[in-house]
Protein backbone atom coordinates (compact mmCIF):
# COMPACT_ATOMS: atom_id res chain seq x y z
CA UNK A 1 0.00 0.00 0.00
CA UNK A 2 1.13 3.73 -0.74
CA UNK A 3 2.17 6.35 1.68
CA UNK A 4 -0.92 7.99 0.18
CA UNK A 5 -3.10 5.09 0.87
CA UNK A 6 -1.68 4.80 3.92
CA UNK A 7 -2.77 8.64 4.95
CA UNK A 8 -6.20 8.23 2.81
CA UNK A 9 -7.20 5.21 4.83
CA UNK A 10 -5.71 6.55 8.13
CA UNK A 11 -7.90 10.11 7.63
CA UNK A 12 -10.72 7.69 6.94
CA UNK A 13 -10.77 5.55 10.03
CA UNK A 14 -10.21 8.56 12.19
CA UNK A 15 -12.56 11.40 10.58
CA UNK A 16 -15.16 9.27 9.60
CA UNK A 17 -16.79 8.57 13.27
CA UNK A 18 -17.07 12.50 13.74
CA UNK A 19 -18.74 13.28 10.25
CA UNK A 20 -21.45 10.06 11.13
CA UNK A 21 -21.99 11.49 14.72
CA UNK A 22 -22.92 15.00 13.40
CA UNK A 23 -24.31 14.12 9.78
CA UNK A 24 -27.40 16.21 10.27
CA UNK A 25 -25.91 19.20 10.85
CA UNK A 26 -23.39 18.81 7.72
CA UNK A 27 -26.23 17.66 5.58
CA UNK A 28 -27.89 20.76 6.57
CA UNK A 29 -25.15 22.95 6.36
CA UNK A 30 -24.14 21.10 2.50
CA UNK A 31 -27.37 22.20 1.41
CA UNK A 32 -27.35 25.53 2.35
CA UNK A 33 -23.84 25.41 0.60
CA UNK A 34 -25.51 24.13 -2.75
CA UNK A 35 -28.37 26.79 -2.57
CA UNK A 36 -25.05 29.30 -2.14
CA UNK A 37 -23.59 28.01 -5.84
CA UNK A 38 -26.68 27.21 -7.60
CA UNK A 39 -27.58 31.32 -6.36
CA UNK A 40 -23.76 32.45 -7.73
CA UNK A 41 -23.76 30.55 -10.47
CA UNK A 42 -27.31 32.04 -11.69
CA UNK A 43 -25.67 35.53 -11.83
CA UNK A 44 -23.26 34.93 -14.84
CA UNK A 45 -26.24 33.08 -16.55
CA UNK A 46 -28.35 36.30 -16.00
CA UNK A 47 -26.16 38.75 -16.69
CA UNK A 48 -25.40 36.74 -19.92
CA UNK A 49 -29.43 37.00 -20.65
CA UNK A 50 -28.57 41.27 -19.68
CA UNK A 51 -26.14 41.43 -22.33
CA UNK A 52 -27.68 39.88 -24.96
CA UNK A 53 -30.61 41.71 -24.89
CA UNK A 54 -28.31 45.02 -24.87
CA UNK A 55 -26.96 43.63 -27.94
CA UNK A 56 -30.09 43.12 -29.71
CA UNK A 57 -31.73 46.38 -28.30
CA UNK A 58 -33.20 47.65 -31.90
CA UNK A 59 -34.58 44.55 -32.74
CA UNK A 60 -36.62 44.04 -29.90
CA UNK A 61 -38.81 47.11 -28.30
CA UNK A 62 -39.61 44.87 -24.84
CA UNK A 63 -35.96 44.98 -24.16
CA UNK A 64 -35.43 47.30 -21.10
CA UNK A 65 -38.75 45.93 -19.21
CA UNK A 66 -36.85 42.81 -19.65
CA UNK A 67 -33.58 44.19 -18.69
CA UNK A 68 -35.70 45.12 -15.59
CA UNK A 69 -36.84 41.35 -15.00
CA UNK A 70 -33.27 40.28 -14.97
CA UNK A 71 -31.98 42.79 -13.03
CA UNK A 72 -34.63 42.11 -10.39
CA UNK A 73 -33.93 38.42 -10.43
CA UNK A 74 -29.78 39.21 -9.99
CA UNK A 75 -31.17 41.28 -6.74
CA UNK A 76 -32.84 38.22 -5.74
CA UNK A 77 -30.15 35.67 -6.21
CA UNK A 78 -27.80 38.10 -4.72
CA UNK A 79 -30.09 37.98 -1.44
CA UNK A 80 -30.77 34.06 -2.11
CA UNK A 81 -26.65 33.63 -1.86
CA UNK A 82 -26.05 35.60 0.91
CA UNK A 83 -28.81 34.06 3.24
CA UNK A 84 -27.37 30.40 2.46
CA UNK A 85 -23.62 31.86 2.74
CA UNK A 86 -24.24 32.78 6.26
CA UNK A 87 -26.55 29.39 6.98
CA UNK A 88 -24.26 27.16 5.89
CA UNK A 89 -21.64 28.49 7.52
CA UNK A 90 -23.05 28.77 10.74
CA UNK A 91 -23.90 25.09 10.71
CA UNK A 92 -20.51 23.99 9.21
CA UNK A 93 -18.85 25.88 11.22
CA UNK A 94 -20.74 25.47 14.57
CA UNK A 95 -19.82 21.78 14.25
CA UNK A 96 -16.47 22.60 13.66
CA UNK A 97 -16.70 23.62 17.18
CA UNK A 98 -18.90 21.31 18.60
CA UNK A 99 -16.36 18.58 17.33
CA UNK A 100 -13.45 20.99 18.95
CA UNK A 101 -15.80 20.71 22.13
CA UNK A 102 -16.07 17.14 22.53
CA UNK A 103 -12.62 16.16 21.69
CA UNK A 104 -11.36 18.26 24.10
CA UNK A 105 -13.87 17.19 26.83
CA UNK A 106 -12.52 13.21 25.99
CA UNK A 107 -8.93 14.33 25.87
CA UNK A 108 -9.09 16.01 29.28
CA UNK A 109 -11.47 13.12 30.75
CA UNK A 110 -8.76 10.74 29.21
CA UNK A 111 -5.43 12.02 30.29
CA UNK A 112 -6.96 12.16 34.12
CA UNK A 113 -7.02 8.42 33.82
CA UNK A 114 -3.72 7.57 32.85
CA UNK A 115 -1.56 6.14 35.66
CA UNK A 116 2.04 7.66 36.56
CA UNK A 117 4.02 5.68 34.75
CA UNK A 118 2.64 6.70 31.42
CA UNK A 119 3.38 9.87 32.68
CA UNK A 120 6.84 8.95 32.72
CA UNK A 121 7.25 8.45 29.45
CA UNK A 122 5.79 11.60 27.95
CA UNK A 123 5.92 15.28 28.66
CA UNK A 124 3.37 17.31 29.97
CA UNK A 125 4.15 20.15 27.39
CA UNK A 126 3.39 17.54 24.77
CA UNK A 127 0.20 16.66 26.84
CA UNK A 128 -0.52 20.08 27.17
CA UNK A 129 -0.22 20.98 23.61
CA UNK A 130 -2.09 18.48 21.82
CA UNK A 131 -5.26 19.04 24.37
CA UNK A 132 -4.68 22.42 23.19
CA UNK A 133 -3.67 23.53 19.84
CA UNK A 134 -3.64 20.19 17.75
CA UNK A 135 -7.78 20.02 19.00
CA UNK A 136 -7.99 23.76 17.29
CA UNK A 137 -6.39 22.21 14.38
CA UNK A 138 -9.14 19.06 14.52
CA UNK A 139 -11.83 22.27 14.76
CA UNK A 140 -10.52 24.34 11.68
CA UNK A 141 -10.57 20.58 9.72
CA UNK A 142 -13.89 19.94 10.40
CA UNK A 143 -15.10 23.28 10.08
CA UNK A 144 -13.18 25.98 7.67
CA UNK A 145 -11.45 22.21 6.09
CA UNK A 146 -15.08 21.18 5.48
CA UNK A 147 -16.86 23.81 4.35
CA UNK A 148 -14.03 24.94 1.58
CA UNK A 149 -13.45 21.28 0.86
CA UNK A 150 -17.37 20.91 -0.10
CA UNK A 151 -17.34 24.76 -1.28
CA UNK A 152 -14.59 23.97 -3.93
CA UNK A 153 -16.56 20.82 -5.12
CA UNK A 154 -19.51 22.64 -5.60
CA UNK A 155 -18.40 25.82 -6.85
CA UNK A 156 -16.21 23.83 -9.58
CA UNK A 157 -19.10 21.59 -10.38
CA UNK A 158 -21.71 24.28 -11.32
CA UNK A 159 -19.24 26.45 -13.01
CA UNK A 160 -17.58 23.66 -15.34
CA UNK A 161 -20.78 22.45 -16.12
CA UNK A 162 -22.00 26.12 -17.35
CA UNK A 163 -19.08 27.16 -19.10
CA UNK A 164 -18.98 23.71 -20.95
CA UNK A 165 -22.18 24.29 -22.30
CA UNK A 166 -20.91 27.78 -23.44
CA UNK A 167 -17.64 26.01 -25.17
CA UNK A 168 -16.01 23.31 -24.40
CA UNK A 169 -12.73 24.27 -26.82
CA UNK A 170 -12.32 28.00 -24.29
CA UNK A 171 -12.95 25.77 -21.14
CA UNK A 172 -10.50 23.49 -22.23
CA UNK A 173 -7.77 25.66 -22.97
CA UNK A 174 -8.47 27.73 -19.15
CA UNK A 175 -7.96 24.73 -17.61
CA UNK A 176 -4.95 23.71 -19.83
CA UNK A 177 -2.66 23.80 -16.49
CA UNK A 178 -5.02 22.03 -13.56
CA UNK A 179 -3.18 19.16 -14.03
CA UNK A 180 0.17 20.34 -13.02
CA UNK A 181 -1.74 22.27 -10.13
CA UNK A 182 -3.20 18.22 -9.12
CA UNK A 183 0.02 16.57 -9.57
CA UNK A 184 2.26 19.38 -7.23
CA UNK A 185 -1.19 19.04 -4.36
CA UNK A 186 -0.48 14.75 -4.38
CA UNK A 187 3.21 14.56 -4.33
CA UNK A 188 3.56 17.73 -1.83
CA UNK A 189 0.87 15.52 0.17
CA UNK A 190 3.27 13.48 2.05
CA UNK A 191 6.07 15.98 3.06
CA UNK A 192 3.54 17.98 4.11
CA UNK A 193 1.76 15.91 6.66
CA UNK A 194 5.13 15.47 8.10
CA UNK A 195 6.38 18.67 8.14
CA UNK A 196 3.15 19.28 9.88
CA UNK A 197 3.80 16.37 12.40
CA UNK A 198 7.24 17.66 13.03
CA UNK A 199 6.27 21.84 13.79
CA UNK A 200 3.62 19.98 15.99
CA UNK A 201 6.02 18.15 17.88
CA UNK A 202 8.63 20.36 18.72
CA UNK A 203 5.66 23.25 19.78
CA UNK A 204 5.13 20.25 22.21
CA UNK A 205 8.85 20.19 23.20
CA UNK A 206 9.05 23.70 23.59
CA UNK A 207 5.65 23.87 25.90
CA UNK A 208 7.45 21.43 28.11
CA UNK A 209 10.48 23.06 28.93
CA UNK A 210 8.62 26.36 29.17
CA UNK A 211 5.96 24.59 31.66
CA UNK A 212 9.02 22.92 33.70
CA UNK A 213 11.35 26.16 33.71
CA UNK A 214 8.26 28.61 35.11
CA UNK A 215 7.42 26.00 37.65
CA UNK A 216 11.12 25.71 38.88
CA UNK A 217 12.16 29.67 38.24
CA UNK A 218 13.28 29.50 42.11
CA UNK A 219 15.29 27.06 41.81
CA UNK A 220 16.71 28.25 38.68
CA UNK A 221 17.60 31.54 40.19
CA UNK A 222 18.24 29.83 43.54
CA UNK A 223 21.44 28.22 41.63
CA UNK A 224 22.07 31.28 39.34
CA UNK A 225 21.25 29.08 36.62
CA UNK A 226 19.48 31.98 34.72
CA UNK A 227 21.93 31.64 31.98
CA UNK A 228 22.48 28.07 31.33
CA UNK A 229 18.29 27.66 30.71
CA UNK A 230 18.54 30.51 28.86
CA UNK A 231 20.81 28.25 26.79
CA UNK A 232 19.10 25.62 26.65
CA UNK A 233 15.70 27.52 25.79
CA UNK A 234 17.72 28.64 22.75
CA UNK A 235 18.30 25.37 21.32
CA UNK A 236 14.68 24.05 22.26
CA UNK A 237 13.40 27.03 20.64
CA UNK A 238 15.51 26.74 17.82
CA UNK A 239 14.46 23.39 17.04
CA UNK A 240 11.02 24.94 16.77
CA UNK A 241 12.16 27.54 14.90
CA UNK A 242 13.67 25.02 12.26
CA UNK A 243 10.92 23.04 12.21
CA UNK A 244 8.14 25.61 11.18
CA UNK A 245 10.81 27.21 8.55
CA UNK A 246 10.82 23.53 6.84
CA UNK A 247 7.22 23.52 7.05
CA UNK A 248 6.25 27.68 5.85
CA UNK A 249 9.20 26.99 3.06
CA UNK A 250 7.21 23.37 1.46
CA UNK A 251 3.88 25.73 1.95
CA UNK A 252 5.42 29.12 0.05
CA UNK A 253 6.17 26.65 -3.22
CA UNK A 254 2.15 26.02 -3.57
CA UNK A 255 1.02 29.58 -3.45
CA UNK A 256 2.77 30.83 -6.37
CA UNK A 257 1.19 28.22 -8.30
CA UNK A 258 -2.56 28.90 -7.12
CA UNK A 259 -1.70 32.17 -8.47
CA UNK A 260 -0.32 30.81 -11.83
CA UNK A 261 -3.62 28.69 -12.61
CA UNK A 262 -6.11 31.35 -11.62
CA UNK A 263 -4.27 33.99 -13.43
CA UNK A 264 -3.81 32.02 -16.51
CA UNK A 265 -7.08 31.21 -16.96
CA UNK A 266 -8.09 34.70 -17.04
CA UNK A 267 -5.48 35.42 -19.41
CA UNK A 268 -6.76 33.12 -21.66
CA UNK A 269 -10.49 33.72 -21.69
CA UNK A 270 -9.43 37.02 -22.31
CA UNK A 271 -6.96 36.21 -25.14
CA UNK A 272 -9.11 33.28 -26.68
CA UNK A 273 -12.77 34.87 -25.77
CA UNK A 274 -12.53 37.80 -28.11
CA UNK A 275 -11.16 35.21 -30.99
CA UNK A 276 -14.17 33.34 -30.43
CA UNK A 277 -16.92 36.28 -30.31
CA UNK A 278 -15.23 37.31 -33.60
CA UNK A 279 -15.66 33.81 -35.00
CA UNK A 280 -19.61 33.67 -33.76
CA UNK A 281 -18.41 30.85 -31.57
CA UNK A 282 -20.42 32.39 -28.44
CA UNK A 283 -22.13 35.72 -27.90
CA UNK A 284 -20.84 38.66 -25.95
CA UNK A 285 -23.22 37.70 -23.12
CA UNK A 286 -21.74 34.50 -23.34
CA UNK A 287 -18.24 35.85 -23.17
CA UNK A 288 -19.35 38.30 -20.14
CA UNK A 289 -20.87 35.40 -18.26
CA UNK A 290 -17.76 32.53 -19.27
CA UNK A 291 -15.65 35.39 -17.32
CA UNK A 292 -18.27 35.49 -14.55
CA UNK A 293 -17.94 31.42 -14.30
CA UNK A 294 -13.95 31.63 -14.17
CA UNK A 295 -14.63 34.33 -11.59
CA UNK A 296 -16.32 31.88 -9.42
CA UNK A 297 -13.09 29.38 -9.73
CA UNK A 298 -10.35 32.10 -8.49
CA UNK A 299 -11.18 31.98 -4.74
CA UNK A 300 -11.31 28.24 -4.59
CA UNK A 301 -8.47 27.82 -6.73
CA UNK A 302 -6.25 30.57 -4.71
CA UNK A 303 -7.22 28.81 -1.43
CA UNK A 304 -6.73 24.88 -2.57
CA UNK A 305 -3.03 25.53 -1.13
CA UNK A 306 -4.89 27.21 2.39
CA UNK A 307 -7.39 24.34 2.18
CA UNK A 308 -4.47 21.64 1.80
CA UNK A 309 -2.96 22.98 4.47
CA UNK A 310 -5.72 23.17 6.72
CA UNK A 311 -6.48 19.15 5.95
CA UNK A 312 -2.67 18.10 6.22
CA UNK A 313 -2.42 20.17 9.59
CA UNK A 314 -5.48 18.74 10.77
CA UNK A 315 -4.85 15.49 9.85
CA UNK A 316 -1.62 14.91 11.68
CA UNK A 317 -2.84 16.37 14.69
CA UNK A 318 -6.02 14.02 14.41
CA UNK A 319 -3.38 11.52 14.41
CA UNK A 320 -1.85 12.67 17.49
CA UNK A 321 -4.65 13.48 19.74
CA UNK A 322 -5.60 10.08 18.68
CA UNK A 323 -2.54 8.65 19.66
CA UNK A 324 -3.19 9.95 23.29
CA UNK A 325 -6.62 8.61 23.51
CA UNK A 326 -5.63 5.47 22.05
CA UNK A 327 -3.16 5.19 24.99
CA UNK A 328 -4.60 3.01 27.67
CA UNK A 329 -4.84 3.47 31.36
CA UNK A 330 -3.67 0.44 33.26
CA UNK A 331 -5.63 1.86 36.16
CA UNK A 332 -9.15 1.46 35.60
CA UNK A 333 -12.50 0.03 36.72
CA UNK A 334 -12.94 -4.01 35.63
CA UNK A 335 -15.96 -4.59 34.27
CA UNK A 336 -17.24 -6.17 37.48
CA UNK A 337 -16.15 -3.58 39.69
CA UNK A 338 -18.80 -2.90 42.25
CA UNK A 339 -20.00 0.26 44.52
CA UNK A 340 -19.83 -0.48 48.99
CA UNK A 341 -19.99 1.44 51.50
CA UNK A 342 -16.81 1.55 52.79
CA UNK A 343 -16.80 0.82 56.83
CA UNK A 344 -12.49 1.15 56.93
CA UNK A 345 -11.15 -2.29 57.49
CA UNK A 346 -8.01 -2.48 55.68
CA UNK A 347 -6.28 -5.96 54.83
CA UNK A 348 -2.62 -5.80 53.07
CA UNK A 349 -0.43 -8.47 52.04
CA UNK A 350 1.83 -6.92 49.49
CA UNK A 351 5.32 -9.07 48.21
CA UNK A 352 7.06 -8.38 45.13
CA UNK A 353 5.31 -5.37 43.91
CA UNK A 354 7.62 -3.14 41.26
CA UNK A 355 6.09 0.41 40.69
CA UNK A 356 6.93 2.83 37.89
CA UNK A 357 7.08 6.23 38.82
CA UNK A 358 6.64 9.93 37.10
CA UNK A 359 9.74 10.78 37.66
CA UNK A 360 10.76 7.50 35.49
CA UNK A 361 12.43 5.57 38.09
CA UNK A 362 11.30 2.57 39.73
CA UNK A 363 10.58 1.12 43.16
CA UNK A 364 9.61 -2.29 44.87
CA UNK A 365 7.42 -3.02 47.48
CA UNK A 366 8.32 -6.29 49.40
CA UNK A 367 7.06 -8.57 52.45
CA UNK A 368 4.39 -5.83 53.45
CA UNK A 369 1.97 -7.46 55.37
CA UNK A 370 -0.87 -5.55 57.95
CA UNK A 371 -3.84 -5.15 58.99
CA UNK A 372 -6.26 -1.71 60.49
CA UNK A 373 -9.12 -1.54 61.69
CA UNK A 374 -12.04 1.09 61.66
CA UNK A 375 -10.14 3.67 64.71
CA UNK A 376 -7.05 1.93 64.70
CA UNK A 377 -4.09 4.36 63.70
CA UNK A 378 -0.82 3.25 62.23
CA UNK A 379 2.31 5.28 61.73
CA UNK A 380 4.29 4.70 58.87
CA UNK A 381 7.71 5.70 59.33
CA UNK A 382 11.45 5.17 57.54
CA UNK A 383 13.89 7.19 56.17
CA UNK A 384 13.94 9.18 53.17
CA UNK A 385 13.06 6.72 50.30
CA UNK A 386 11.90 4.12 52.07
CA UNK A 387 8.50 3.91 50.62
CA UNK A 388 6.07 5.35 52.62
CA UNK A 389 4.48 7.61 49.97
CA UNK A 390 4.51 4.82 47.80
CA UNK A 391 2.76 2.66 49.70
CA UNK A 392 -0.35 5.08 50.42
CA UNK A 393 -0.26 5.70 47.03
CA UNK A 394 -0.85 1.91 46.50
CA UNK A 395 -3.49 1.59 48.64
CA UNK A 396 -4.85 3.93 47.04
CA UNK A 397 -4.35 2.73 43.46
CA UNK A 398 -2.19 5.50 41.97
CA UNK A 399 -0.15 2.76 41.12
CA UNK A 400 -1.15 -0.50 39.52
CA UNK A 401 -2.25 -2.90 42.36
CA UNK A 402 -2.23 -6.66 42.03
CA UNK A 403 -5.31 -8.63 42.85
CA UNK A 404 -4.75 -10.46 46.26
CA UNK A 405 -2.44 -7.01 47.56
CA UNK A 406 -5.13 -5.11 49.65
CA UNK A 407 -8.72 -5.54 50.52
CA UNK A 408 -10.64 -3.15 52.04
CA UNK A 409 -14.03 -4.55 54.13
CA UNK A 410 -12.41 -7.61 53.10
CA UNK A 411 -13.51 -6.41 49.08
CA UNK A 412 -9.88 -6.74 46.92
CA UNK A 413 -9.37 -2.40 46.05
CA UNK A 414 -9.10 -4.48 42.11
CA UNK A 415 -13.05 -5.63 42.18
CA UNK A 416 -14.23 -1.55 43.54
CA UNK A 417 -14.93 0.98 41.61
CA UNK A 418 -11.88 4.00 41.67
CA UNK A 419 -14.60 6.75 42.35
CA UNK A 420 -16.09 4.84 45.55
CA UNK A 421 -12.24 4.07 46.34
CA UNK A 422 -10.80 7.76 46.13
CA UNK A 423 -14.49 9.23 47.50
CA UNK A 424 -14.03 7.24 50.40
CA UNK A 425 -10.18 7.49 51.33
CA UNK A 426 -8.59 10.71 52.34
CA UNK A 427 -5.52 11.60 50.67
CA UNK A 428 -3.05 14.11 52.17
CA UNK A 429 -0.30 14.35 50.34
CA UNK A 430 3.47 14.96 50.60
CA UNK A 431 3.48 18.24 48.11
CA UNK A 432 1.04 20.11 48.93
CA UNK A 433 -1.05 21.30 45.52
CA UNK A 434 -3.36 24.31 45.11
CA UNK A 435 -5.39 25.39 42.18
CA UNK A 436 -4.73 28.93 41.46
CA UNK A 437 -7.94 29.98 42.56
CA UNK A 438 -9.41 31.62 45.69
CA UNK A 439 -8.94 30.03 49.39
CA UNK A 440 -12.84 29.19 49.47
CA UNK A 441 -12.09 27.23 45.75
CA UNK A 442 -8.83 25.52 47.19
CA UNK A 443 -10.67 24.17 50.53
CA UNK A 444 -13.72 22.78 48.63
CA UNK A 445 -12.11 22.20 45.61
CA UNK A 446 -14.59 24.82 43.77
CA UNK A 447 -17.61 22.54 45.15
CA UNK A 448 -20.85 24.33 46.59
CA UNK A 449 -21.72 21.70 48.96
CA UNK A 450 -19.94 23.52 52.45
CA UNK A 451 -21.06 27.19 53.33
CA UNK A 452 -18.69 29.93 54.91
CA UNK A 453 -19.23 28.79 58.24
CA UNK A 454 -18.15 25.80 57.64
CA UNK A 455 -14.87 26.47 55.75
CA UNK A 456 -13.73 28.49 58.32
CA UNK A 457 -14.59 25.78 61.29
CA UNK A 458 -12.52 23.70 59.01
CA UNK A 459 -9.86 27.21 58.59
CA UNK A 460 -9.67 27.18 62.23
CA UNK A 461 -9.00 23.56 63.10
CA UNK A 462 -6.14 23.72 60.44
CA UNK A 463 -5.05 26.62 62.49
CA UNK A 464 -4.52 29.08 59.84
CA UNK A 465 -8.04 30.91 59.85
CA UNK A 466 -6.08 34.40 61.45
CA UNK A 467 -3.66 33.86 58.30
CA UNK A 468 -6.98 33.76 56.15
CA UNK A 469 -8.74 36.86 57.95
CA UNK A 470 -5.53 38.98 57.61
CA UNK A 471 -6.05 38.81 53.98
CA UNK A 472 -7.35 42.14 51.94
CA UNK A 473 -9.92 39.46 50.59
CA UNK A 474 -10.39 36.61 53.33
CA UNK A 475 -11.72 33.62 51.46
CA UNK A 476 -12.08 35.49 48.00
CA UNK A 477 -8.19 36.17 47.99
CA UNK A 478 -6.43 34.39 44.50
CA UNK A 479 -3.98 32.25 45.52
CA UNK A 480 -1.57 32.59 42.44
CA UNK A 481 -0.83 29.42 40.20
CA UNK A 482 -0.18 26.08 42.73
CA UNK A 483 -0.77 28.54 45.83
CA UNK A 484 2.83 30.34 44.73
CA UNK A 485 1.40 33.23 46.77
CA UNK A 486 1.52 31.02 50.17
CA UNK A 487 3.85 29.18 52.42
CA UNK A 488 5.07 26.13 52.31
CA UNK A 489 3.35 25.81 55.92
CA UNK A 490 0.09 27.76 55.11
CA UNK A 491 -0.37 25.60 52.01
CA UNK A 492 0.09 22.56 53.90
CA UNK A 493 -2.63 23.68 56.38
CA UNK A 494 -4.78 24.81 53.65
CA UNK A 495 -4.60 20.74 52.61
CA UNK A 496 -5.54 19.69 56.33
CA UNK A 497 -8.43 21.71 56.20
CA UNK A 498 -9.61 20.71 52.78
CA UNK A 499 -9.12 17.04 54.26
CA UNK A 500 -10.71 18.33 57.72
CA UNK A 501 -14.10 19.19 55.19
CA UNK A 502 -14.77 15.46 54.58
CA UNK A 503 -16.16 12.34 56.14
CA UNK A 504 -13.69 9.24 54.48
CA UNK A 505 -13.78 5.89 56.14
CA UNK A 506 -9.94 5.49 55.38
CA UNK A 507 -7.20 8.94 56.02
CA UNK A 508 -4.26 8.29 53.89
CA UNK A 509 -1.67 11.34 55.67
CA UNK A 510 1.36 11.63 53.77
CA UNK A 511 3.97 14.00 56.12
CA UNK A 512 1.11 16.21 56.47
CA UNK A 513 3.23 18.77 59.26
CA UNK A 514 6.19 18.47 57.38
CA UNK A 515 6.48 21.76 56.51
CA UNK A 516 5.41 23.48 59.71
CA UNK A 517 7.49 24.59 62.80
CA UNK A 518 7.02 22.28 66.12
CA UNK A 519 5.10 24.79 68.13
CA UNK A 520 1.89 25.22 65.16
CA UNK A 521 2.70 21.10 64.22
CA UNK A 522 1.61 20.59 67.90
CA UNK A 523 -1.26 22.32 67.41
CA UNK A 524 -2.64 21.16 64.19
CA UNK A 525 -1.76 17.51 65.55
CA UNK A 526 -3.87 17.76 68.01
CA UNK A 527 -6.80 18.49 65.64
CA UNK A 528 -5.82 15.63 62.98
CA UNK A 529 -5.77 12.82 66.18
CA UNK A 530 -9.50 14.35 66.68
CA UNK A 531 -10.08 13.70 63.23
CA UNK A 532 -9.01 10.38 63.19
CA UNK A 533 -10.83 8.79 66.02
CA UNK A 534 -13.42 7.12 64.50
CA UNK A 535 -12.10 6.00 61.15
CA UNK A 536 -8.87 4.06 59.76
CA UNK A 537 -5.71 6.21 60.21
CA UNK A 538 -2.36 5.58 58.35
CA UNK A 539 0.24 8.57 58.79
CA UNK A 540 3.60 8.42 57.30
CA UNK A 541 5.82 10.69 58.89
CA UNK A 542 9.83 11.34 59.45
CA UNK A 543 8.85 13.26 62.15
CA UNK A 544 8.92 10.56 65.15
CA UNK A 545 6.82 12.95 67.93
CA UNK A 546 4.10 11.49 70.11
CA UNK A 547 4.55 8.11 68.71
CA UNK A 548 2.85 6.70 71.32
CA UNK A 549 -0.28 7.95 70.59
CA UNK A 550 -0.62 5.48 67.34
CA UNK A 551 -1.87 1.95 67.91
CA UNK A 552 0.56 0.33 65.58
CA UNK A 553 4.01 1.55 64.07
CA UNK A 554 5.35 0.38 60.84
CA UNK A 555 8.99 0.38 60.23
CA UNK A 556 9.88 0.66 56.31
CA UNK A 557 13.34 0.37 54.99
CA UNK A 558 14.18 -0.21 50.98
CA UNK A 559 10.90 -0.87 50.29
CA UNK A 560 10.93 -3.46 53.09
CA UNK A 561 8.82 -3.98 56.20
CA UNK A 562 11.37 -4.86 58.70
CA UNK A 563 9.76 -4.01 62.31
CA UNK A 564 5.81 -3.67 63.09
CA UNK A 565 4.32 -2.73 66.93
CA UNK A 566 3.87 -0.25 69.47
CA UNK A 567 5.99 2.20 69.94
CA UNK A 568 7.68 0.85 73.39
CA UNK A 569 8.30 -2.24 71.74
CA UNK A 570 10.31 -0.49 68.76
CA UNK A 571 12.53 0.95 70.34
CA UNK A 572 14.48 -1.96 70.86
CA UNK A 573 14.81 -1.87 66.85
CA UNK A 574 18.16 -0.03 66.23
CA UNK A 575 17.05 1.96 62.90
CA UNK A 576 13.63 3.16 64.81
CA UNK A 577 15.59 3.81 67.87
CA UNK A 578 17.83 5.89 65.88
CA UNK A 579 15.05 7.69 63.97
CA UNK A 580 13.67 8.44 67.02
CA UNK A 581 16.27 10.10 68.95
CA UNK A 582 17.53 12.13 66.11
CA UNK A 583 13.74 13.23 66.05
CA UNK A 584 14.26 14.49 69.82
CA UNK A 585 17.68 16.18 69.26
CA UNK A 586 16.10 18.31 66.27
CA UNK A 587 12.92 19.11 68.43
CA UNK A 588 15.31 19.74 71.36
CA UNK A 589 17.39 22.55 69.21
CA UNK A 590 14.65 24.20 67.89
CA UNK A 591 13.20 24.85 71.35
CA UNK A 592 16.50 26.44 72.61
Amino acid sequence: MTDSSNRFETARRLAWPYFRRYRGAYALGLLFLIGTNAAQVAVPWLLKQGVDLISALDQDPDVVARLGYVALWIALAAVAQAITRVASRWHIFRTGRDVEYEVRQRAYDHVLALDPAWYARHSRGDVISRVTNDIGNIRLLFGFGVLQLANTIAAYAAALTMMLSMSWKLTALALAPFPLLFWVLRNFGGRLHARFMGAQQSLGELSGFLQQALQGMDVVRGFGQQQGFLERFERVNEHNYQANMRLAWTRSLMAPLMIFVSGFGIFVVLAAGGWFVIHKEITIGEFVAFQGYLGMLVWPTLALGWLFNVLERGLASLGRVDELLSAEPVIRDRATAREIDLKGRLRVQIDGLTLQAEDGGTFELSHVAFEAAPGERVAVVGRTGSGKTVLLQTLLRLFDTPPGAVFLDDVDICDLKLETLRTRIGYLPQEPFLFGRTIRDAVTIGTNAYDDAQIEDALRRADIIDDVRALPEGLDTRLGERGVTLSGGQRQRLMIARLLMTSPAVALLDSPLASMDFATADRVRGELQAFACDRTVLWATHRLETMEWFDRILLLEEGRLIAMGPHEALMDQPLYRSLYERQQLMRALEQT
